[in-house]
């Protein structure tokens, strides 16, 4: 009937699994995901397709902290901020 036993099929599973490539896509307009999600989905050989927001890292969330409570240096721009060595 098989001839492969289960324990063989399962590590092959698990190795597919494991080995899957995956493919990042940045979208710039939020509307389009649900569109974009669908026409990948259409795509032979697509498992699944998931969204993610990126995390900001402890020093960006402490710089918008910052920011927010009024802490943050105002130079105007960036020539002015390179002048000043980064001091307001």
């Amino acid at each position: 009937m098989f001839n492969f036993t289960i324990k063989e099929y399962i590590k092959n599973i698990i190795t597919k699994i494991l080995y899957m490539t995956q493919l990042t896509v940045s979208i710039e307009d939020p509307d389009m995901i649900r569109d974009i999600k669908k026409a990948i989905n259409m795509i032979r050989g697509v498992v699944s397709v998931k969204t993610e927001k990126p995390k900001p890292n402890e020093a960006t969330i402490a710089a918008m902290r910052e920011a927010r409570s009024g802490k943050a240096i105002h130079c105007g721009s960036f020539e002015n901020y390179k002048k000043n060595g980064g001091q307001s």
